[in-house]
Order: C-alpha cells, then sequence, then structure tokens
C-alpha cells in the first residue's frame, strides 16, 4: 500500500513547522513596527485635532471684538477652551466651551503657558472665579495688551505637544511643531538669517600681488574675496580706504561703496542703504542706513505710513507718511500707540473708544489729543448709565443718581439731577 493520499497533500502545498513559525514571526515584526506607528499618527491627530479646536475659539473670539466692539476673552481651562464676554462685571461664555478631547488638556504651569493671564469671572476683582487662563481681544481684533504674545501648548497622554502661536500685538493666530517634542534636540531647527549664513565658501580666484587691474578684477587677500570698481595701481591695496577694491562680503566695510538698496550685516545686525554710502557706519542718526527691524530705531526712517514699530515691549503705528528719529511715545512724535488705553499723546477721531482709570469712554468731537478723560473741558463721553458731570446729555437721555432714575429735558452738562429743572424724576 502507498501512502495516505494527505501525507502528500501536506509535503507538496502545506507550511512545515519550521516554515510556519518563521511567517508569524514576521507578522509578529509587522506588529511591533506598526503598532507604535499607528499609535503615534492617532496621537497626532488627537493633539491637531484640538489645536484645532483652540483656534477656531481664538478666530471667532477675535472676530465677535470687532464685530461687537468690545474686548472679548479666550478661556483655556485644562479639557476645554471657551470665549466670554463681559456682562454687567462678569464674564458669561458666549457659546458652548470646546474640549480638546482624546486626553488631549491644558496646563498653566511655570514651564508652560506661564505668559497667559489669569481671567476671572470679574475680569477686574482677581479675588472673584478663576475661570481659567488665556487672551483678550479689543475691538480692532489686537491683543488688548500688546505685550501679550507666545506659544500655548496643549499636550497629550504620553506628553507630546502642539504648539499654538499668538503673535505680539496683532494677535495673528498658527499651528506650529512643538521643538520640545524632538528628542536628542530640535531636529527641525530655524532657517539661519540673512547675517548667519555667512558668505559661503571662498571663491577660487587667484591671490592678488602688487600689479595694476582692469576694472572688474577678481582676487583673493588675506583670506578675503575682493573686486575693484574700477581701474587698480599697483600700489592699491585691497581693504584700505580710498582703495577702489570692494570686498565681497555681507559684512558692512568702510572702503566699500554702497548704493541705494544694498543690504549689509552689522553687528550680527541687518541694514539697507537709503542712499549712496562710503565710510558711513550703520546704527547712527545721521549715517544713510535703515536696520530690518520691526523694533523701532531713532536712526531708521520711516516713510509709509501705517508703518508699525515696537518700543518698549508696546506697539506703534506711524500717523504719517515721515518720521526719523522721532520717539514713540512723546507729544511731539507722530506715532500712535496701540491699546485701548487712552494716552495722552495719541491721536482720537470721533465715536473712538477708550479705557481710563479701568472706565470707558468714546470721543464726542472729530480730533482729540492731550485730553484727559474725566474733566468738563474733556470731549470724552464714559459709557455708563450712573450720571457724570462730564458727560454730555441730550433731551431725552436717562440717568441713575442716588438710586434714582432721571430723564433730560434738553442738553445739559455738569447739571445734577435732583437739583436742576433739565433734569426730571422717572423713578
Amino acid at each position: 500500500m502507498g501512502k495516505p493520499s494527505w501525507h502528500k497533500s501536506i509535503n507538496n502545498f502545506g507550511f512545515t513547522l519550521l516554515e510556519l513559525m518563521f511567517v508569524v514571526a514576521i507578522i509578529g515584526i509587522l506588529a511591533i513596527v506598526a503598532v507604535p506607528s499607528y499609535s503615534a499618527v492617532k496621537e497626532n491627530y488627537r493633539l491637531e485635532n484640538g489645536a484645532q479646536k483652540a483656534v477656531s475659539q481664538l478666530q471667532y473670539g477675535r472676530q465677535m471684538a470687532m464685530d461687537k466692539r468690545e474686548t472679548i476673552y479666550i478661556v483655556f481651562q485644562q479639557t476645554q477652551v471657551g470665549v466670554y464676554r463681559n456682562n454687567g462685571g462678569t464674564l458669561e461664555l458666549t457659546g458652548p466651551a470646546l474640549p480638546y478631547e482624546g486626553g488631549v488638556t491644558f496646563t498653566a504651569s511655570s514651564a508652560d503657558n506661564n505668559w497667559l493671564y489669569p481671567i476671572h469671572q470679574n475680569p477686574s476683582d482677581s479675588n472673584s472665579l478663576l475661570l481659567g487662563y488665556g487672551v483678550s481681544y479689543d475691538f480692532r481684533g489686537f491683543l488688548k495688551d500688546p505685550a501679550q504674545s507666545g506659544t500655548i501648548r496643549l499636550q497629550s497622554l504620553s506628553g507630546k505637544k502642539v504648539c499654538i502661536l499668538i503673535g505680539e500685538g496683532t494677535g495673528r493666530i498658527d499651528i506650529d511643531k512643538c521643538e520640545e517634542n524632538n528628542s536628542g534636540g530640535n531636529e527641525n531647527p530655524p532657517p539661519l538669517s540673512y547675517c548667519e549664513q555667512g558668505d559661503g565658501p571662498l571663491p577660487n580666484y587667484p591671490a592678488w600681488v602688487a600689479q595694476a587691474y582692469p576694472s572688474t578684477t577678481y582676487v583673493i587677500y588675506n583670506g578675503r574675496a575682493f573686486y575693484n570698481r574700477y581701474y587698480a595701481s599697483a600700489s592699491d591695496i585691497p581693504g584700505n580706504l580710498g582703495a577702489p577694491w570692494q570686498e565681497v562680503t555681507k559684512q558692512w566695510r568702510n572702503f566699500n561703496v554702497y548704493d541705494t538698496g544694498n543690504k549689509v550685516c552689522y553687528n550680527n545686525r541687518q541694514f539697507q542703504a537709503r542712499y549712496y554710502s562710503y565710510n558711513q557706519q550703520p546704527g547712527i542718526v545721521g549715517n544713510p542706513w535703515n536696520e530690518l527691524t520691526d523694533e523701532w530705531r531713532d536712526f531708521n526712517e520711516y516713510t509709509v505710513i501705517n508703518t508699525v514699530v515696537k518700543y518698549n515691549s508696546k506697539q506703534f503705528k506711524l500717523r504719517e507718511n515721515y518720521s526719523y528719529n522721532q520717539q514713540p511715545g512723546l507729544q511731539s512724535s507722530p506715532w500712535q500707540e496701540l491699546t485701548d488705553q487712552w494716552r495722552d499723546f495719541n491721536v482720537y477721531n470721533l465715536n473712538d473708544l477708550v479705557y481710563y482709570n479701568g472706565a470707558r469712554f468714546k470721543n464726542r468731537i472729530s480730533y482729540s489729543k492731550n485730553q484727559q478723560p474725566g474733566l468738563i473741558s474733556s470731549p470724552w463721553q464714559e459709557i455708563t448709565d450712573q450720571w457724570r458731570n462730564f458727560n454730555v446729555y441730550n433731551a431725552g437721555d436717562e440717568v441713575m443718581y442716588n438710586g434714582h432714575r432721571y430723564r433730560a429735558k434738553w442738553y445739559t452738562q455738569n447739571e445734577q439731577p435732583g437739583a436742576a429743572s433739565v433734569w426730571q424724576l422717572i423713578s
């Protein structure tokens, strides 16, 4: 008798025990590799989803501040983020708070999110209920405190983080990877600046020797590259003032000639020539160099109206189309601080709103400067239903005074309700 047919089947078509063990091992290896990868993808998705919810609330609150012309608060709590507005001294949600979900949380600690302000239910009373930590936007859609900016971090269960960047002053919102997620240092460092990039490798030019050179000849001298702007004699040494040699470098050189628009580096800062320059050091008042920075500089020339600069951690906007060596924050200066707080050096137009000593005021006239709110001679109207002697009232306006409500019969200012006939007692 021959062997049973099933023996033949196994030998011809089946797997040996060794083969089965090999296949199981391969599947195990694939599982080991794939499961963490899938988990990482899932974690990244949850972080991204939580960040998108936070950004949507920030954008919603910012837009509401502009639409409602009032301060709006975005409050981060451990598991959710909400948008609040002030209702008679109490902050109330404008809609449902959005949960981050998926184990994503927010924590305010010394390491993370410590730049965010504590926000209380009564924003003017630090002893009232703490709602959380966050930012507030003013009626222009700018951060109420222009100096308040930074990175908001949300964290997953494994400790991985996602970063939400809040731009200084303007409150611009972006999502980015957090550097601390990269083990062993930042795998994606920020690109080098123009000046940090240096000049690159030295070109393979011939060495300079004491001989005559026709215009635009390139040479190497003392390990630096030069070309001559015009004919150079044997006595014209590269690097000397008065010589026709121009060093090929980003670094400013007193012997180089610069034309309008040329850029240089000096003390690791980038400058641009406003016009022809020779032997004029960047960074000095009177010299034709503008530093390429958003920080105000006394030696910079500003020629575009509405240019925004930073000075002493505050933001200022140029009201005119020219300014040079005019320090922001002074009466004689054309710079407008971007803030909803009243400033004596700011210019205000009709219906502009400001805060002063915790009260809100609206400008009654088309132009105001250095006129302090709260004075009878001032054009500022406090936004309140309480009678103020410096406020102007027209027929039909109603106020509260000593617990009673009064209605004005005609135009009035500095006439006390209950004592002046212009006021009609209502209740």
